[in-house]
C-alpha cells in the first residue's frame, strides 16, 4: 500500500461507482455528467473558485486525474476492492494518455465529450497522505492494545483520535 487507505477512498467515495457495473446505468450516468457538464460549462473553469453542487461529480474526476499516478492505481486495484478497481477504470478511459480499454466505459459516446468537460477545470495534484509503514502500524496497534487492557474502551479510543490528529 502506498497510500493511506481512508485518502484514497475519499478521493471516489461521493462517486456512484456501482452504476459502472452494469452498462445501461454507466451509460446514463456518464450521459448525464455530460449534459450537466455542458449546462454548466462556464461554472466548470471557474473552478475551485466558484463551485455548484451539480458539478461535484466532475471535480471529483478532475482532481483524481490530477492526482493520477502508477501508485494511486496500483492501491486502486491492489488494495480498494471493486470499487476501487471501477474508480481505476473509469480514471484509465479518462486519462488522455491512456488507451481505451474494452467495456462499456471505452465505447461509451460520452467519453470524449467529459473528457472534453474535465479537461476545462483547472485542477492541481490532490496530495496524498502516504502509508504509515509496517513498523508503525504495529507500534499503534500495540499502542491501542496497551490502552484498552489499562483504560478499556475510553483509553483505547483517545490513543486513536490522538493517531487521527498527528
Amino acid at each position: 500500500m502506498n497510500y493511506d487507505f481512508q485518502a484514497v477512498q475519499a478521493l471516489y467515495a461521493s462517486l456512484p461507482l456501482h452504476h459502472l457495473r452494469d452498462p445501461v446505468r454507466a451509460q446514463r450516468w456518464l450521459e448525464h455528467l455530460v449534459e450537466v457538464g455542458g449546462a454548466c460549462s462556464e461554472v466548470l473553469s471557474q473552478y475551485p473558485k466558484v463551485r455548484y453542487q451539480p458539478l461535484d461529480a466532475h471535480y471529483v474526476l478532475a482532481r483524481a486525474l490530477a492526482t493520477l499516478n502508477a501508485q494511486l492505481l496500483e492501491d486502486l486495484v491492489d488494495v480498494h476492492g471493486p470499487r476501487g478497481r471501477l474508480f481505476a477504470s473509469l480514471l484509465l478511459v479518462l486519462s488522455r494518455e491512456t488507451p481505451p480499454a474494452a467495456g462499456v466505459l471505452a465505447v461509451s459516446d460520452a467519453i470524449p465529450a467529459l473528457r472534453t468537460h474535465l479537461g476545462a477545470i483547472h485542477c492541481l495534484p490532490h496530495p496524498l497522505k502516504l502509508a504509515a509503514s509496517e513498523l508503525t502500524q504495529r507500534a499503534h496497534q500495540e499502542a491501542v492494545r496497551f490502552a484498552y487492557r489499562n483504560h478499556g474502551v475510553s483509553g483505547a479510543m483517545e490513543v486513536i483520535r490522538n493517531a487521527a490528529r498527528s
